[in-house]
């Protein structure tokens, strides 16, 4: 705030810079705001929309990560809105390459909370499970979070322990991205996201994406039908895309 008031004083243009914990990103979506969001997670989300409104009035640019967050930033400001993606150097990722044999496997990986759906993911594995019962296919869980109990039952529930692995110990963070090369498909059905650096880390290792059309990566970097499906959260839409997988590897 002072540099911008010092910038106002002295009638010196500036651009606001990308920043996802103000964004407002996910304002208008009111499954962010009320679906298992405390009173005081509302609050908080409130005040940062009223901040970056007053912060971006008068700006002379803005500088955001997504087309999501580009279509709410133009709900409240008129001005020049440039889109540039999240990227890093992901060069060591290439190394990664699950081998190819009879068997298709999927990977949910990331924090076992509510926004990123590993029920869903679970859910929609045992259906495909159900109709292709002649093939081999398996689910790799690799998170941790308050749903791991809930995740262990409902697979139990759903008699598919044996096409589950769970995957959870690493090293350090080089070792995380070891689990890329281990699957050929990534589920990143997110309810929300800032940007979501998995789905350009599983693109550098060679495999396919079934992601969400509000996770500003893949709304962003998946064309659909080419290099991944982007789907809503209905589970026979997702069993769907999965099940095109399973088609074309078998």
């Amino acid at each position: 705030n002072c540099a911008i008031k010092w910038c106002r004083k002295n009638n010196v243009a500036y651009l606001i810079g990308p920043h996802e914990i103000i964004v407002p990103v996910n304002y208008l979506n009111p499954q962010v705001l009320y679906k298992k969001r405390s009173f005081s997670n509302y609050i908080i989300e409130e005040l940062k929309y009223i901040t970056y409104k007053r912060v971006v009035k008068h700006a002379a640019g803005v500088i955001t990560m997504g087309n999501n967050s580009v279509k709410n930033i133009s709900k409240i400001y008129d001005g020049p809105i440039a889109n540039i993606p999240y990227c890093f150097n992901m060069d060591h990722l290439h190394e990664n390459d699950c081998e190819l044999n009879d068997e298709l496997i999927f990977l949910f990986s990331g924090q076992l909370i509510w926004n990123r759906n590993p029920l869903l993911c679970i859910d929609s594995f045992a259906d495909l499970v159900k109709k292709n019962s002649n093939k081999k296919l398996k689910l790799i869980m690799s998170g941790k979070g308050v749903l791991d109990q809930q995740c262990r039952d409902r697979i139990k529930e759903l008699d598919i322990e044996k096409n589950v692995e769970w995957i959870t110990e690493f090293k350090d963070w080089y070792d995380i991205h070891s689990i890329y090369g281990k699957a050929h498909v990534l589920l990143a059905l997110q309810t929300f996201s800032t940007w979501g650096l998995i789905v350009q880390e599983a693109m550098a290792s060679k495999m396919a994406v079934i992601t969400t059309y509000d996770v500003e990566s893949g709304d962003n970097l998946i064309l659909h039908g080419y290099n991944g499906f982007l789907t809503t959260l209905n589970k026979k839409m997702i069993s769907m895309h999965m099940q095109k997988y399973v088609d074309d590897y078998g």
